[in-house]
C-alpha cells in the first residue's frame, strides 16, 4: 500500500475515551455481549473450544496457547469462514478487553452463537505463568 509513517495509539480506544476525546459510533453493527473467560475457565474448556488468536503472526510465533489457531485481525474479514460455527469460539488477543470486542460482535452477527474472549488476553495468560508454545 505504500504507507510508511503509521503509528498505534498505545492507550487504545479506552484511553481515548478516558481522555475525554470524541468517538464516532457506527450504530449499524449490533453489539451483542461477548463474555470474558478467566485463564482458569479457559484451561477447563480449551479442549472443546476453538481458540482464535487474533494477534499478528510475529507475536503468535513468539508465544501462543497450545492448540490455538492464528487468524490475525488484519486478515480477519477474508479468513473468518475458516472458523467452525459449531464450536465455542474463544478470542485471544493481547489485552482481552471485553468492553470493546468488534471481532466478537462480527462473529455473533454472522451466525456464531458461542463467542467469548480471554480476559486479560495473552498478557495476563503469560503473567500468570501459564504454558505457551513457540514457533521458530
Amino acid at each position: 500500500m505504500g504507507y510508511t509513517n503509521v503509528r498505534v495509539y498505545s492507550e487504545g480506544i479506552t484511553g481515548w475515551i478516558k481522555a475525554g476525546l470524541t468517538v464516532d459510533k457506527d450504530e449499524s453493527l449490533a453489539r451483542p455481549n461477548i463474555p470474558p473467560l478467566t485463564s482458569s475457565e479457559l484451561l477447563a474448556k480449551r479442549d472443546n473450544a476453538y481458540l482464535l488468536d487474533t494477534r499478528l503472526e510475529e507475536l503468535y510465533k513468539k508465544g501462543h496457547i497450545t492448540g490455538s489457531r492464528n487468524i490475525p485481525y488484519t486478515q480477519f474479514s477474508r479468513r473468518f469462514r475458516e472458523i467452525p460455527m459449531d464450536r465455542t469460539i474463544v478470542i485471544i488477543d493481547m489485552l482481552g478487553n471485553p468492553e470493546y470486542v468488534p471481532l466478537g460482535w462480527f462473529l455473533k452477527n454472522n451466525g456464531y452463537s458461542d463467542v467469548s474472549i480471554l480476559k486479560g488476553g495473552m498478557t495476563n495468560w503469560q503473567k500468570e505463568g501459564l504454558p505457551v508454545e513457540k514457533n521458530q
